[in-house]
């Protein structure tokens, strides 16, 4: 993006200064999912991890937290916002998943 500014001094000598600002890349968010080791237990993880747009990034999950991780999951679907300096902004979605049941083949 080009900008221009135009200076006066007192003795009207005049100064025109050009330069540009860098655009920055498209806000972008991965989310890191973690799901739970054990059925029946609390340990899922989502971490998101923003790039592009304009830092700092601002977070809010489904679940009212304001970090860029909640944890100690349950599963379900869990959604983030991630919004950039600029007010741009991305909706995430991830499914935290229990693992399989275990089956046990004990013979006697």
């Amino acid at each position: 993006m080009k900008y221009f500014m135009s200076v006066a001094h007192l003795l009207l000598c005049y100064c025109l200064l050009v330069g540009s600002t860098p655009l920055s890349a498209q806000l972008s968010v991965e989310l890191d999912i973690n799901n739970p080791l054990c059925g029946g237990f609390p340990t899922g993880k989502i971490t998101a991890n923003p790039s592009g747009g304009t830092p700092p990034y601002t977070y809010r999950w489904s679940t009212g937290a304001v970090s860029s991780f909640i944890e100690q999951l349950e599963t379900g679907i869990y959604e983030v916002i991630v919004t950039d300096a600029a007010n741009n902004f991305v909706v995430k979605r991830a499914d935290i998943v229990a693992p399989p049941d275990l089956v046990s083949n004990i013979r006697l």
